[in-house]
């Protein structure tokens, strides 16, 4: 499979140009299949992409910016004449909105995924750790599916015991995380760790924390590893941290797969967070002085 890597030029076996109009509208042009800027297909130079079966489009999809670059790559594929084109994102526009929250409120996700992506006809739409499986899967024809999240936790284990031998605590922070978080615990081995299962009560309108329910009162001095998919702007584990410290818990670490940060890093360190484990499926971040590590999934 070939790849056509929006995020990255350097990763992309076929070369593009992104074209912004000064109305607004966003454009690709695939490099080296026409002669200068007619619209003559040079049949010898675009032959290796028409023929090469499988081509991935990899992208962030984090607005509609994105998705219309994504468009104009999959239509200027299948001008040339591909065929089997598969799309790469890692974070999944919208797949918080998994259902309809409020009376007259939409539900997101499902109009992202009938109207923009299942038009394009994709032969695989794959993402990295999405909100909600089973509903995205519903939704978007030839869904895949990939979770880094075994990979985070080991990393973050390696710092809470190198040698294996101290115990730690995986807290997972609510009832919508706890299949997440048993999927993943599968897959570690080795480390001796316990599953703290928690629970929240939020209030839709204003995503206030009304009530948090942490059902352990001492950890006795051992770290814990808060695991979820998401951060936004982080209230539930400054909460989950806050409450972790006065039951005396020793180091903490956030794990998750994707990290948008909307309200920073201060309110997050300031909770006792030591260090967050997150990819750059949303953004690149530089400069934190080690207390964000990101591993690449582009």
């Amino acid at each position: 499979m070939i790849k056509l890597n929006l995020k990255d030029k350097t990763k992309s076996d076929i070369a593009y140009k992104k074209i912004s109009y000064p109305d607004g509208q966003n454009d690709i042009r695939i490099l080296n299949c026409f002669e200068n800027d007619k619209d003559e297909l040079i049949e010898e130079k675009s032959n290796w992409i028409r023929n090469a079966g499988d081509i991935q489009i990899i992208s962030r999809f984090n607005n509609f910016i994105d998705f219309e670059f994504i468009i104009a790559a999959t239509q200027c594929l299948k001008e040339i004449g591909c065929e089997n084109i598969h799309l790469r994102i890692p974070y999944m526009f919208s797949a918080r909105c998994d259902r309809k929250f409020v009376n007259g409120g939409n539900f997101y996700l499902k109009s992202i995924t009938s109207l923009i992506i299942n038009s394009q006809d994709y032969s695989s739409v794959t993402t990295c750790d999405v909100h909600n499986f089973k509903k995205t899967n519903e939704l978007i024809k030839n869904f895949y599916n990939e979770s880094i999240l075994p990979l985070l936790v080991k990393e973050a284990l390696f710092l809470v015991n190198e040698d294996y031998s101290s115990k730690c605590y995986i807290i997972s922070p609510d009832k919508g995380a706890k299949f997440r978080t048993e999927s993943v615990c599968k897959e570690i081995r080795g480390w001796d760790y316990e599953i703290v299962q928690c629970d929240k009560e939020r209030d839709l309108l204003t995503s206030k924390i009304e009530k948090l329910i942490i059902p352990k009162d001492n950890f006795d001095g051992s770290d814990c590893i808060i695991l979820d998919d998401l951060i936004d702007g982080g209230r539930t584990f400054t909460t989950i941290s806050q409450e972790l410290k006065k039951r005396n818990c020793g180091r903490i670490f956030l794990v998750a797969s994707h990290g948008i940060f909307s309200a920073g890093f201060d309110k997050l360190k300031e909770s006792g967070i030591e260090k967050i484990f997150v990819t750059n499926s949303y953004s690149d971040i530089q400069n934190t002085n080690g207390f964000i590590h990101q591993i690449d999934v582009f």
